[in-house]
């Protein structure tokens, strides 16, 4: 029972002696830099600390040398998920919460400073923020005045702001699809989320402007608006519509298409007339041809002479006497035959013509218009009215319109 006071001065002088895990613990880790920019860095990443020591909440220490840590432990590229996940392990061991790196490196006269914070719990969590550092804010408040900012990003998410003047007032401002509240003339402030905002500008009978904003934490940007008027139509100066015609086409009546019928009736009628007599001259024709081979087959049974001869000079064969009946007969029937072709030829020509003239009339020409007795004419006309006087008589003129 006496060594029972110092076992428990024992278990108090080891526990005190585990260091305590704070809350947001932060192990720092060099910034890579070359020759030109490795006092920036420095100064960077001893302000950062220092930010974070005086923040509530946070703390930080320092680790070792990013190069050294690579070419010990962690041998992969600086941005590949292998890499973030040893330097992760590592930071468990040293039971930190977060892991702060990166590089400055010059960009023409200026700088471009890359910082990536890893979640030790989830190495997939990277973020890696990229600033520009000028020449002129790289030295005395300058800068510390940039590492401040660079540090509110980084670990407060802090909010940033916007300012907008526009050209005219009652401007709605919508940032994405949420309403902002209203611009105008005057100097208009909005707290924003940093990041990147779609921001629209919208009045009625202006032109609508859209415009990505980039909002950094404890920074505030600045938007200068002027909408323009949306173009209004002029209204156009057309001449006055003419008054209405006085005189107008009715519908045919009762005696215009019974007229219209008649035509009608008459160009099928002779239309048809005159290919039926077409198609009989056809069958005659025919029926010539029968007969000049009966004559050509007689002519030679009969000995008269080559058919030749018959088809040469056929009025001559058959006004010979020396013919028989029987071919006299056959003659005499191709004679009427001709004549009949002929005639059926003649008529079916002169009827197909004259059908032409009564199709035109039944319907091509237009009836002739019927005027309003009771409106005015819309052509001057003069009218003749007698009168009588008491001394004595005369005609007057009236000119009407």
């Amino acid at each position: 029972m006496r060594f029972l006071p110092l076992f428990a001065v024992l278990a108090v002088s080891l526990t005190s002696s585990v260091p305590a895990h704070a809350k947001g613990k932060i192990l720092f880790f060099d910034l890579e830099s070359q020759s030109g920019t490795r006092g920036v860095a420095k100064r960077i990443n001893a302000s950062l600390q220092s930010w974070v020591n005086s923040s509530e909440g946070l703390s930080s220490f320092y680790g070792k040398s990013l190069a050294e840590t690579r070419r010990l432990h962690c041998k992969s590229a600086m941005l590949k998920r292998s890499f973030h996940a040893c330097l992760a392990r590592i930071g468990v061991r040293e039971k930190a919460d977060r892991l702060v790196l990166g590089s400055v490196l010059p960009s023409g006269a200026n700088y471009r400073v890359v910082i990536t914070i890893v979640d030790t719990a989830n190495p997939t969590k990277v973020r890696t923020i990229t600033e520009r550092l000028t020449a002129a804010s790289a030295q005395g408040s300058a800068l510390e005045a940039w590492i401040q900012r660079l540090f509110n990003r980084l670990f407060k998410g802090a909010a940033g702001y916007l300012i907008v003047t526009c050209n005219i007032d009652g401007v709605h401002v919508a940032v994405g699809k949420q309403r902002a509240g209203r611009c105008g003339t005057g100097i208009t402030r909005m707290k924003l989320s940093p990041g990147r905002h779609r921001v629209s500008f919208r009045r009625k009978g202006y032109f609508t402007l859209v415009h990505q904003v980039e909002v950094r934490g404890g920074e505030t940007a600045r938007l200068k608006l002027a909408l323009r008027l949306v173009p209004v139509p002029r209204p156009r100066c057309d001449p006055p519509p003419a008054k209405p015609v006085v005189a107008v086409i009715p519908g045919l009546t009762k005696k215009q298409r019974a007229t219209q019928t008649a035509w009608r009736v008459l160009f099928f009628s002779t239309l048809g007339t005159g290919i039926a007599l077409a198609v009989a001259a056809g069958f005659t024709g025919f029926k010539i041809r029968a007969l000049e081979d009966e004559k050509d087959y007689l002519l030679r049974i009969n000995q008269l002479g080559p058919s030749t001869e018959y088809f040469d000079n056929l009025i001559n064969v058959c006004n010979s006497t020396t013919l028989n009946a029987e071919l006299a007969d056959v003659c005499n029937r191709g004679e009427r035959m001709s004549l009949l072709t002929n005639t059926f030829i003649g008529l079916s020509v002169g009827l197909v013509a004259t059908s032409a003239v009564f199709l035109y009339f039944a319907y091509f020409a237009k009836p002739k218009p019927r005027y309003d007795a009771k409106a005015k004419t819309a052509a001057a006309s003069v009218q003749m009215t007698p009168l009588l006087w008491k001394g004595g008589g005369g005609l007057t003129a009236t000119l009407k319109f």
